[in-house]
């Protein structure tokens, strides 16, 4: 169950990220700058 689990935990960071990329209100193609941008507007 170790590898399965961890690779829950792969993906749930994965839908995370997605998540966040969308709730900054992106297109569908989402670039390692903008999510970048968005990371640093949020941790200001």
């Amino acid at each position: 169950d170790v590898p399965y689990a961890s690779s829950v935990t792969g993906n749930v960071t994965n839908l995370a990220q997605v998540s966040n990329a969308l709730s900054l209100g992106t297109s569908g193609t989402v670039t390692s700058g903008s999510a970048q941008a968005g990371i640093k507007r949020r941790r200001r």
